[in-house]
């Protein structure tokens, strides 16, 4: 399966983890099982961390596709940061953040950079829920 995902930090951040082969079929369905599993049932947003790190390709459709992902984008969608130290790849997805600008995105070159972005929203979050009680 080349997208895996996992729950974390309390069930608060999606961690997904590409590998190749990669196709729009493939990021379909993980979107369509996480919106029905994880954000349709959510109170708070959930942020996302995709690791593209072991990808050499992206579906070649993905540009072109970019606008419906966006269309069918949860009111509880948070923050996505894609991870990459790759170069065509981190083009790409900076390329997907200036497509999809309704989407918080960001591009980050280590998974220890994007849990450190993820951390820092979630620690404003509870600030402010905590502010307001």
């Amino acid at each position: 399966m080349p997208v895996k995902t996992a729950l974390e930090r309390n069930s608060r951040v999606v961690m997904l983890t590409y590998s190749d082969p990669l196709d729009m079929v493939d990021l379909i369905f993980s979107q369509d099982s996480i919106t029905h599993d994880v954000l349709d049932k959510a109170s708070r947003p959930i942020h996302a961390i995709a690791d593209l790190s072991a990808l050499t390709h992206l579906p070649s459709n993905i540009l072109s596709n970019t606008r419906r992902l966006e269309q069918v984008m949860h009111p509880m969608s948070g923050t996505t940061v894609f991870v990459t130290n790759g170069v065509f790849i981190g083009m790409m997805a900076a390329m997907l953040t200036r497509l999809a600008p309704r989407q918080d995105m960001i591009v980050c070159r280590t998974l220890i950079e994007a849990w450190g972005c993820i951390d820092e929203r979630l620690a404003k979050e509870t600030a402010k829920e905590l502010m307001s009680t």
